[in-house]
């Protein structure tokens, strides 16, 4: 069994199989930028966790097998143990949304929402970058 350290920042073979049916791409590209480490594993994580959370409790109130009912306590123990995660942050998961990932259209790198918001979607870098200050003496104002 894999490390809790090493379980956040690679994904695990049956990750890699969920995630390739979750996105439709195939297992051996994923698992060769998961290699190179190029996934952002927290994310695809919690969106392969709220998936598996959908599937058993989606629609039916119980999951029926073998004519045995599963409650959602015993849902969310599976669940929880699949994933090495705690109740607390399966309810976050699931209960949370998926962070927003803005990237900059000039340079690519990763913005802050609320700061792609506030500079109309490109990096503070970039956004400073396109301001041109016309001083004339006394008083400078910025123009775009």
């Amino acid at each position: 069994m894999l490390e809790a350290a090493k379980i956040t920042r690679v994904l695990r073979d049956i990750d890699v199989k969920k995630a390739s049916a979750y996105f439709g791409i195939s297992e051996a590209a994923i698992s060769e930028l998961n290699d190179r480490c190029l996934i952002n594993v927290p994310y695809v994580r919690e969106i392969l966790i709220r998936e598996d959370w959908k599937k058993l409790t989606s629609g039916l109130q119980y999951l029926v097998e073998r004519n045995r009912a599963y409650s959602y306590p015993e849902i969310t123990d599976a669940v929880c143990k699949q994933w090495q995660i705690t109740k607390r942050q399966l309810q976050e998961i699931v209960k949370g949304r998926v962070p927003t990932m803005c990237f900059c259209p000039v340079c690519g790198i990763r913005v802050d929402p609320m700061a792609s918001k506030r500079t109309n979607g490109i990096c503070v870098n970039c956004f400073t970058e396109s301001l041109n200050i016309m001083c004339d003496g006394e008083s400078c104002k910025p123009t775009e």
